[in-house]
């Protein structure tokens, strides 16, 4: 048996933008056709809201959200996750103490 000399791998990229006044930094895996988000984190004014991560890649489902006290919650898809790290938790963040 032969074994190629060498075996492709997809690329990796990070990509980060600004959504919802939120940085989203997101680890991307083969950016110039399939651009598949592995993982994502979400931040805001510096502070860290959550993350998400898509549970099977090779179908793109089974999204979940990770908040800072370490519940999980289950989107329906990428955008639902990031929308509602970006959204709703954001802007809801720091409410129970005054701050914001």
């Amino acid at each position: 048996m032969t074994l190629p000399d060498r075996v492709s791998s997809p690329d990796i990229v990070i990509r980060r933008f600004t959504e919802n006044d939120c940085d989203v930094t997101a680890v991307v895996i083969d950016p110039a056709d399939a651009q598949l988000t592995l993982y994502a984190t979400v931040a805001r004014d510096g502070h860290f809201v959550g993350s998400y991560y898509c549970a099977d890649v090779q179908r793109q489902t089974d999204w979940r959200v990770v908040l800072p006290d370490g519940n999980q919650l289950l989107p329906r898809n990428e955008g639902c996750a990031m929308q509602y790290l970006t959204a709703v938790v954001a802007r809801t963040a720091g409410k129970s103490d005054g701050s914001q």
